[in-house]
């Protein structure tokens, strides 16, 4: 069986890389002779150096061939704007492009912040001045939230890669700042903390009226028959021992100037009792106890009178004819009393009511 001869692979001949012509406008050094038998590749290399986004050629950045020359145009553009010159003038020859600060905050420009305004500020009343001075800070912050791009050609410190809208992170820092000294942010936290410790302050510190009531009256000595000869009148007096109960929510102590305090019968509501207290001194967050003493008493000219009945009827001794056989039970007396706290005139006064009972001794 003859052998299998097997056809050899056909080889292709190798691509043929020709050289690029050479720009005639362009220097050529003819010290060194070229050698055209060597395949040279006279590709020239990709410039990745200088941003795409500002290359008129961007959409053709992945042709070498047509990316390297534009690139070293751009480049030299920009350093000539950069330098502020273009080779033929100086930049002091060169027109201004920057605008001052009035005009970036819209005091020149017509229509940035409105004419009316101006006009009010240069020609307007003295109220008018008065009001747009006032509000010029606020006016400027608004003027340089919307100050129009600037490019400054002339600048010689500017980096070739910084962003031309930089100036927009100045801008949103100033929108930060809408108060004098203070940011938004800053202001709100402090705000919320002073309010809590305005509160706080104000729980413990916030004066409060103190309480004062009566916890019992006792009668010190049998009740006696009093005659006033000059009025023609007479009645019944007795000792009596009365305990007031004070109670003060504050955190501090306090001074009570003075207490006055009106009893009346029960019965009748004729007026058996007035005394006054004076210079109390209160504690702080405590109950305490104070006791004075003073007279239940009762004069009048009218022997019907009802509360003289009420009283013979209840406290009168045994021994006087008016006096019945049996008591009905004990005195009521309806008592009143008024606090006036020294350095707490300003609080209102609270009139306190209450009903005590009072056994006569015999």
């Amino acid at each position: 069986m003859p052998p299998i001869v097997h056809p050899e692979p056909v080889k292709h001949p190798e691509p043929v890389v020709y050289p690029e012509p050479i720009d005639p406008a362009e220097p050529v050094d003819h010290t060194e002779p070229i050698d055209h038998s060597e395949q040279i590749d006279l590709t020239p290399p990709i410039d990745l150096t200088f941003p795409l986004e500002n290359n008129a050629d961007g959409a053709a950045a992945l042709l070498p061939k047509r990316l390297a020359r534009p690139s070293v145009r751009h480049k030299k553009l920009d350093e000539k704007l950069l330098s502020g010159t273009d080779g033929e003038s100086s930049p002091s020859t060169k027109p201004h492009l920057v605008l001052g600060e009035d005009e970036c905050n819209g005091l020149l420009a017509r229509g940035a912040l409105g004419d009316t305004k101006q006009q009010a500020r240069a020609d307007g009343s003295p109220w008018q001045r008065l009001m747009y001075t006032v509000r010029s800070g606020r006016r400027e912050r608004e003027a340089k939230l919307f100050k129009p791009l600037v490019v400054q050609p002339g600048a010689r410190n500017l980096a070739q890669d910084q962003d031309v809208w930089a100036d927009r992170d100045a801008d949103r820092a100033m929108s930060k700042f809408p108060f004098c000294c203070c940011a938004a942010r800053y202001c709100v936290a402090f705000t919320f903390v002073a309010i809590f410790i305005f509160a706080i302050a104000g729980f413990f510190a916030w004066p409060r009226m103190p309480s004062v009531s009566i916890s019992s009256i006792t009668a010190l000595a049998p009740a006696h028959v009093t005659i006033d000869s000059r009025r023609s009148a007479y009645g019944l007096r007795m000792p009596v021992r009365v305990t007031y109960e004070i109670h003060s929510g504050n955190f501090y102590p306090l001074l009570i100037r003075s207490a006055h305090v009106r009893g009346f019968d029960g019965v009748t509501g004729n007026r058996v009792l007035d005394t006054t207290l004076h210079n109390v001194g209160v504690k702080p967050l405590k109950l305490q106890f104070h006791s004075e003493t003073t007279d239940v008493r009762y004069l009048t000219s009218d022997s019907a009178d009802p509360a003289l009945t009420d009283l013979f009827g209840k406290c009168a001794p045994r021994s006087t004819r008016a006096a019945p056989n049996g008591r009905p039970g004990a005195l009521t007396i309806r008592f009143q009393i008024t606090v006036d706290v020294r350095g707490l005139g300003w609080l209102k006064q609270p009139i306190v009511t209450l009903n005590q009972k009072v056994e006569c001794p015999e």
